[in-house]
Formats: C-alpha cells, sequence, structure tokens
C-alpha cells in the first residue's frame, strides 16, 4: 500500500483518486481551495466536476499542502498552464524524491521551445523528482464509475515504468508501461487542438466522412512533428496516440470537441470559455502548437485551421474553406 496524494480535484484529479484507492493505497485527494475540501467532504462527492459519484470513506481530502510531506507519489491532475505555479508553491513540502505523476494534458505557452510539457519543465526546475507521464482514451466519469479503461504511463526508464504500473494499476484500469515520455505527453497534449477541429466539422454537419477524415488526417500531422521532436514511430498507434485521439474527436463528453461544435455557431472563444467551470486545454495549446509549427517548419493545416479561428478570429466558414481548397498533394500516411 502506497500513500497517493493527487493534487487537482478537478473530474479527472478525482476520477483517479476513487481509481487507486480501489487498487488498495492510502489515499487523499488535494483541491487548491479549503471551500471546495469542506463542500466535498459535506456532500460526499465533488459536485463540482464529477455530480453523482459517491465518495467511500476512506477517501481523505484536504487541502492543506501539508498533506503532501508523507506522501509516496503524488499525481499531478492540475490545468497545465497553472501546474508551474502550483508546484512551485508546493515544492517546499513535497518529500525530496518522491515520484511525480502528470496527469495534465497540455503544452505550456510560456515557454514552448525550451519547456513544452510539465516534464521538461519539472526536470528544469524541480530535478531531484522522477517524473511519469499518465495519459489515454480516458473520460474521467467513466473511470470513476468503474467502468474497464486503459491507459499509458511514461517513463525514460524501463523498470521504473514497468513497476510504477503495476503499482498503479487496477482491474478496471489497467495500465501499459513505455519508455516514450516525450511522445506520450506530445500525443495527449495536441489531440485536444484536433478535437476542437472534429467539434467545428460536427457543429457544420459536415458529415462522417469529413469526421473520419480529420481525424486520420489529424493522426499524420500529430506524428509528422512529434517524430520530429523525438517521439517514437509506435507511440501514435498507441492508447495515448489514436486511442485518445479518436475517444477526444468522437465523443460530445469532450471539452474541446464541444467547444469546436460551439464555435461552428458563430460563437467566440471567450463567451463559450466565460459559461463554463472547465477547461478546454485545446485553447491555450492551439497557439503554443502554433509556435512550435513555425519553428518546425511543418505543414499542420488542420492545426494550423484551428489557430486562425481561435486567436486570430478568422470566420470558421472562411477557413474550412480555404483547408479545403488547398492544393498540396501528399501520398498517404505522411
Amino acid at each position: 500500500m502506497k500513500k497517493i496524494v493527487v493534487i487537482g480535484a478537478g473530474g479527472f484529479g478525482t476520477a483517479l483518486a476513487l481509481t487507486f484507492l480501489k487498487a488498495g493505497h492510502n489515499v487523499t485527494l488535494k483541491p487548491r481551495r479549503e471551500e471546495h475540501a469542506a463542500e466535498m467532504r459535506s456532500a460526499g462527492e465533488n459536485q463540482q466536476y464529477l455530480k453523482g459519484i459517491s465518495f467511500p470513506k476512506e477517501l481523505m481530502i484536504d487541502a492543506d499542502p501539508k498533506c503532501l510531506k508523507l506522501a509516496d507519489i503524488v499525481v499531478v491532475a492540475t490545468p497545465v498552464q497553472r501546474t508551474p505555479e502550483i508546484l512551485n508553491e508546493y515544492k517546499n513540502v513535497l518529500p525530496h524524491e518522491v515520484p511525480l505523476i502528470i496527469a495534465s494534458k497540455g503544452i505550456l505557452t510560456t515557454d514552448p521551445f525550451n519547456t513544452p510539457f510539465i516534464s521538461s519543465w519539472l526536470k528544469k526546475h524541480m530535478p531531484s523528482h522522477p517524473v511519469y507521464v499518465l495519459s489515454g482514451p480516458n473520460f474521467a466519469s467513466e473511470i470513476a464509475r468503474g467502468l474497464p479503461a486503459a491507459a499509458t504511463l511514461a517513463h525514460f526508464d524501463t523498470m521504473a515504468a514497468k513497476e510504477m504500473a503495476i503499482t498503479l494499476w487496477h482491474e478496471h484500469f489497467r495500465i501499459y508501461p513505455s519508455i516514450d515520455q516525450l511522445g506520450v505527453e506530445f500525443c495527449g497534449a495536441v489531440k485536444n487542438v484536433y478535437a476542437i477541429a472534429c467539434g467545428i466539422c460536427v457543429g457544420l454537419n459536415l458529415g462522417q466522412n469529413a469526421l473520419a477524415t480529420l481525424v486520420t488526417r489529424g493522426l499524420a500531422e500529430i506524428k509528422r512533428l512529434g517524430i520530429r521532436q523525438g517521439a517514437h514511430a509506435d507511440t501514435f498507434l498507441g492508447l495515448s496516440g489514436v486511442g485518445d485521439l479518436m475517444l477526444t474527436c468522437t465523443s460530445t463528453q469532450s471539452r474541446n470537441m464541444t467547444l469546436g461544435i460551439e464555435l461552428a455557431k458563430g460563437r467566440s472563444v471567450a463567451d463559450i470559455m466565460a459559461e463554463r467551470h472547465t477547461i478546454a486545454e485545446g485553447v491555450a495549446t492551439s497557439k503554443a502548437l502554433h509556435d512550435l509549427v513555425k519553428k518546425s517548419d511543418i505543414s499542420m493545416p488542420i492545426a494550423a485551421a484551428v489557430y486562425q479561428i481561435v486567436h486570430e478570429n478568422e470566420s470558421v466558414k472562411d477557413v474550412i474553406s480555404g483547408l479545403l481548397s488547398r492544393h498540396e498533394v501528399r501520398f498517404e500516411g505522411t
């Protein structure tokens, strides 16, 4: 039995806390605010992010950073753009060399060239901590309900990845180890951009053929840049690659896809986000991805189209028309 603290009491952090509790560990869910902690303790559930899922009495809920002091494993499930700030705040109470498992998905906009991911930021600013990345086709509500799911857990060391996967494994949450940490984190981040594109496709009623094409060509674009960054080709065909891409791009449970559906109606990103208490990471990631693509000089027309709509306020119909009328010819699989 391990003492696990999950930082971040959004839907996914809560779902992971419940899963690791079922796996036999001593688990503490750590929200940012004491008000949220008190609310969850009183209601016996996370009404803000995972309403209707009852907490077992064994689940500890504690907003005090001191709860991190005795942790054997820390899971980080906070919004990507705020994660460096949060970890900086807690770094003095984290046990020396405690493993950190990154369960957040996105590219940091602060320095996308040198520290694009939380793992790369950690290696620079908190190098004493072993870092793992957990990613896959996982909707929080299904994991919390105990429905079967699987994910990839990546670490550079083969044995360390395998041992941690065994530690966290549960019969309803199968974990596959990987040594391609960069590829797993890259896929988990970038697929959110393509989910926005697929939401636009659905919102415009462009049909299932167009949706399948977007997912397939989106995967080709992700692979094109990912391999240039140093990812392994096989990762794109795994759970964190095509698995997560398919789920996020084809279900209205996806925050990023539903944002795309709303964009197709002519609404602005600001208006859509103002109505939500959850974050669509694809918005910030599309900007960071755009910067990476420009530096790499790689053709990623779908990602470029999302950037134009989200950040340059281009007309959805004009951008889609331009995307469809492109004359670039590529061989299948490239």
